[in-house]
């Protein structure tokens, strides 16, 4: 654990590990790649530390579909490129919104994203990547989902435009140690997704708060009061 590092921040540095991990599937991790159009769905904080990982590591054009208002607006604070929000502000409202979806296409010139990200549990999410997908573009499912879906694809449309899909899970010690030290450079700033702090004897408080997709990460912090 670097001494720069906050016990708050250190909370963090396992999720950004697996980010790590789910970005190094589909892309390289040792070049900037400022040609690369990035589409991430999911407006959490795993879908913002891959927001952060897409611009400071990649330095890719990079775009974040969600669901929530605040966390989008914190994703344009984060530097996203654009942001898109699905209409209506429902938190169970599928991803198959058609303004939505002309909107991330419109931020890709109709070409559609080189690289999608799908951060969120929601299957609906798995469609919409395919309805964003460039030509050679490469998904990562990683998110994992409810038990018992199935992924429905066209075979054709997978081998034609050459799409290439991933699934990622947890890290290894190297990115663990990889994700400390882009912490601790300030390359990425894990502080800005925590937004609540409560002691463990409110621990039911904090979890009510994360259900309700009240700010984004909650931390449980014996200082705290």
């Amino acid at each position: 654990m670097p001494d720069n590092l906050t016990n708050k921040e250190a909370t963090l540095l396992e999720p950004l590990a697996c980010c790590l991990n789910g970005f190094s599937q589909i892309v390289s991790m040792k070049r900037r790649q400022s040609t690369t159009t990035v589409a991430i769905i999911g407006d959490g904080p795993i879908g913002l530390l891959h927001l952060q990982i897409s611009k400071k590591i990649l330095g890719a054009k990079t775009i974040v579909i969600g669901k929530i208002p605040h966390r989008i607006e914190k994703a344009e604070m984060m530097g996203a490129d654009a942001v898109t929000t699905l209409h209506y502000n429902d938190v169970d409202r599928a991803y198959s919104d058609e303004e939505a979806l002309r909107e991330t296409l419109d931020f890709t010139d109709g070409l559609g994203a080189n690289v999608i990200i799908v951060a969120t549990s929601d299957r609906s999410a798995i469609g919409f990547a395919q309805k964003i997908a460039s030509r050679s573009s490469r998904i990562n499912i990683f998110a994992g989902m409810t038990k018992g879906i199935s992924l429905s694809l066209d075979p054709n449309w997978l081998h034609y435009n050459q799409i290439t899909i991933t699934g990622s899970f947890s890290s290894v010690p190297k990115m663990l140690q990889q994700a400390a030290g882009l912490a601790c450079n300030g390359e990425i700033d894990l502080s800005k997704l925590i937004s609540h702090r409560y002691s463990l004897a409110n621990i039911k408080e904090a979890i009510v708060a994360t259900e309700g997709y009240v700010g984004l990460r909650v931390v449980i912090d014996n200082l705290t009061q």
